[in-house]
């Protein structure tokens, strides 16, 4: 296959994707709306903190990509992996976010191994189709309560139909889960080192000014 034919295959089930999910949203009123919400801060003038992690994430892709390659993992997988990681304000909260990946990855292999022993000794499509529906239902409270560690939830709910959802003579396999960590592991892995060596990249979150001071008369 062709890197056009690729691409077309690849923006095809994007946008077939989007409309999808939006149509669902709609018309389960979990949304009202399709308008995007920007951001305020004004595009122009561009900041040189935006072209410096901007620059940053460019060249951690291409280090994790000839790193694929030269383990033999699937490039898009790492590559996904380090976009995600990568646009974060700092290297801790890029280490927190590889680690909640890798535990919503593992949330969604142990679901899937479940589903693949029920559905092996019963094997229904609404058993599957029922499995699949409270897993993900799983990963969209976890998604809605877990507070800064709701990315779990999300992650599970994006590994969990890769395993389950599957062609016959690939369900039971665990090999997508397997590679996604692996993804997940060399992304994290670039990603922190080419942060934490990067100019001008904070490791840590600015702490705030201590606010200043205020006398009482009586010290007056």
């Amino acid at each position: 296959m062709s890197t056009v034919s690729a691409a077309e295959g690849l923006f095809a089930a994007v946008v077939l994707g989007v409309v999808v999910a939006d149509m669902v949203s709609w018309l389960s009123g979990a949304e009202r709306d399709f308008d995007i919400q920007l951001g305020e801060a004004p595009l122009f003038p561009l900041r040189a903190n935006w072209l410096n992690q901007s620059l940053m994430l460019a060249v951690t892709a291409l280090l994790t990509l000839l790193g694929a390659h030269a383990l033999g993992l699937p490039p898009a997988i790492a590559a996904i992996s380090v976009m995600v990681l990568t646009v974060t304000p700092h290297v801790q909260a890029m280490i927190l976010k590889g680690e909640l990946r890798l535990a919503g990855a593992f949330l969604a292999t142990v679901w899937a191994l479940g589903t693949f022993l029920l559905v092996g000794l019963v094997p229904h499509l609404a058993l599957l189709a029922g499995l699949l529906f409270l897993g993900q239902f799983v990963a969209a409270y976890l998604t809605q309560t877990a507070g800064k560690y709701n990315y779990v939830g999300l992650q599970m709910g994006l590994v969990l139909p890769m395993l389950v959802v599957a062609p016959s003579v690939e369900f039971g396999s665990l090999t997508p889960a397997v590679q996604r960590v692996e993804g997940i592991l060399l992304g994290m892995l670039t990603s922190v080192v080419v942060a934490s060596v990067w100019p001008r990249f904070p490791v840590a979150d600015e702490a705030a000014p201590a606010p200043p001071t205020i006398r009482s008369e009586q010290e007056a």
